[in-house]
């Protein structure tokens, strides 16, 4: 009977790697929640809407399209990464101003990039590239 170590090894790490990820993340939730630490949380998939003080207008389908952008060994057009650095400051905002920092004066914020605004609809899904054609 053949076996293939290396790969039952990697998916080993990849599934140690998910759990050990998804405790600290739970633990950091769920102590921000019961008060015994300050912070929030937010990632790529997060809803803008859920957040309770947003000052940045972000049209909802941008968390379903920046979702779908390859990363890796892709290269990222200018306006595209300015969208997704737009899209984290937006949501870094509103999970600070929601959970952090409270009642605090705080100046208007303005996005990295105005050029790139996120108030109108994104664009049509993501047309993933398979990555044996990065090189075209």
């Amino acid at each position: 009977m053949a076996t293939d170590w290396l790969r039952q090894m990697v998916r080993a790490w990849k599934v140690t790697d998910n759990q050990v990820r998804s405790l600290r993340r739970f633990g950091h939730v769920t102590d921000s929640k019961a008060g015994r630490r300050q912070g929030s949380y937010w990632g790529i998939s997060t809803r803008y809407a859920d957040y309770g003080r947003r000052i940045i207008e972000v049209d909802e389908s941008w968390a379903g399209y920046l979702k779908q952008v390859p990363t890796r060994l892709n290269t990222i057009q200018p306006a595209l990464r300015k969208q997704l650095i737009n899209f984290s400051y937006s949501l870094t905002d509103a999970a600070l101003r929601s959970y952090v920092i409270g009642d605090a004066e705080l100046s208007e914020p303005s996005l990295p990039y105005p050029e790139e605004p996120l108030d109108r609809p994104a664009r049509l899904p993501f047309a993933k590239t398979p990555i044996w054609k990065f090189w075209r």
